[in-house]
């Protein structure tokens, strides 16, 4: 009687901190709100984080091992605690730019979909995983329930099916052997198998298009279609190991027999970058709706940003030129180069410079390709075993790999405009044991000190919230846990 009770006290507890006006000021109301965690994209926002204890072991259907696998909690741009953590996934929604507008956390196969000012409703279809599309209203409900779903094994059982979110029913039964994945322009693709696991032969394949909720039948005489261009209206499809095209009407496009799309259409949709599949890495070539070639002199040329700016690669696979949407030339490296910097939202491409050959910036473009200051604000990221930046327009790079151990590698935790947080690693990826925490400059010397320095060894970008608060923290000490902020600043402190 006495747990029931307590348990109760603590549900009664959690409910009041998640819904209820308080101020908190100090570390065991949860937060600290002295600095609160607001979002790049502006507006309230929900982050996650990993509860202290996992709720179960699980084998990984990878290698073997057992790992442990923790619940998940929500924490809002105020740093107040939503949810403890309950979950076992909680995904970000994202509208047609990419932008954040909602969430749905995943609990023993039931669904909640969460608002970013932290409401939530539940929803009536159930699974051990959905994919919602982009906007918001349709999902890939992967609803198989053979027993083996978790964090570190897959269904062995296919039965997908299509979710209406904003009217709680399935547009798309789940049905056995039934496999969706959502490509682009509001458009999924379905593939049913003679198999429930999806190994034996492929028996039918349609599209279902989210405008109208239309499904519609593809013969498979046109081979496995796997892809969709909503700016040209073709379906792109593998029959026998050779790449077709088709219009809307499903008619061939017999002159890009063999090629393959390189990316999306750009300019509207007036053209499409498509690279010859016999001469890869080759030429890539800019085709109109018709099929028409009307540029065959890029290399490895695709689109970025929301105009699709193209980029022609050449030495070593540096940027050398930056096309604009109608094909003409915004700039041209010469002896220097070209950097694309992305925002930490997803989709957008933000900036794009020219360097010179000391690494300067000359330069600087918008999405749209128009002129921008070189700018005195620093911008920063990491890349593989690679730190880059720019600062009052120098253009900076770094390789962390000098700093490795022998028999490890190095890990980039953090970058701002003072210092790089590295942590080394003995072994290899995936079985390695952190080696050393280190702080150092852009100059490559040792910081001796710094405000960051107690949570070297814990510093971890906000996983799958970091497009959104890219200066926010996780970090783990001996006697408490929650976010930071760069300044080493408590945001939340999870008790």
């Amino acid at each position: 009687m006495k747990k029931i009770l307590a348990l109760l006290l603590a549900s009664c507890f959690l409910l009041l901190a998640a819904c209820g006006e308080r101020t908190p000021t100090s570390p065991e109301d949860n937060t600290i709100t002295t600095t609160p965690m607001p979002p790049l994209q502006g507006g309230p926002m929900l982050y996650s984080f990993f509860g202290s204890e996992p709720y179960k072991m699980e084998i990984s259907e990878y290698d073997g091992r057992e790992y442990p696998v923790y619940p998940i909690g929500l924490v809002n741009q105020e740093g107040e605690l939503v949810t403890a953590p309950v979950y076992v996934a909680a995904d970000y929604i994202y509208d047609e730019e990419g932008f954040v507008i909602g969430l749905i956390a995943t609990q023993d196969r039931a669904f909640t979909l969460y608002q970013l000012d932290g409401t939530s409703r539940s929803l009536t279809a159930e699974g051990f995983a959905i994919d919602v599309y982009p906007g918001g209203r349709y999902a890939t409900v992967r609803a198989a329930d053979d027993g083996s779903p978790g964090y570190y094994c897959a269904s062995e059982i296919l039965m997908d099916g299509i979710y209406d979110i904003e009217n709680g029913r399935f547009a798309v039964e789940p049905k056995l052997g039934q496999m969706i994945q959502y490509r682009r322009g509001g458009l999924a693709m379905g593939y049913q198998y003679d198999s429930e696991d999806g190994m034996g032969n492929e028996i039918a394949q349609w599209a279902f298009h989210c405008a109208d909720e239309n499904v519609r039948e593809l013969p498979l005489e046109l081979g496995r279609v796997q892809e969709y261009y909503p700016e040209t209206g073709w379906f792109g499809a593998m029959l026998n190991w050779e790449h077709r095209y088709y219009d809307n009407e499903l008619n061939p496009l017999p002159g890009l027999t063999g090629w393959s799309a390189c990316w999306e259409g750009f300019n509207s949709g007036e053209y499409l970058v498509l690279y010859n599949n016999n001469d890869f890495p080759g030429v890539s070539t800019v085709v109109n709706r018709a099929g028409e070639v009307l540029h065959e002199e890029f290399q490895n040329a695709w689109r970025r940003g929301n105009l699709f700016l193209a980029l022609d690669y050449a030495n070593e696979h540096q940027p050398s030129h930056l096309y604009g949407a109608d094909l003409n030339l915004i700039a041209e490296a010469g002896d220097g180069s070209i950097v694309v910097f992305d925002t930490y939202i997803t989709h957008r491409a933000e900036v794009f410079l020219l360097l010179d050959a000391d690494g300067n910036v000359k330069e600087a473009y918008g999405e749209h390709g128009e002129a921008l200051p070189a700018s005195p604000v620093f911008r920063g990221w990491g890349q593989d075993d690679m730190a880059f930046g720019v600062l009052n327009g120098e253009w900076r790079s770094l390789d962390v790999n000098q700093f490795a151990p022998e028999n490890g590698f190095a890990n980039i935790v953090l970058i701002n405009e003072d210092l790089i947080v590295i942590n080394t690693f003995l072994g290899s990826a995936g079985h390695a044991a952190l080696d050393e925490a280190f702080a150092i400059g852009w100059d490559g010397n040792l910081i001796e000190s710094s405000p960051l320095e107690p949570f070297y060894h814990s510093l971890a970008f906000m996983g799958s919230a970091g497009e959104q608060g890219p200066d926010y923290f996780w970090v783990e000490t001996e006697t408490q846990r929650g976010f930071i902020n760069a300044k080493g600043e408590w945001l939340f402190i999870d008790k």
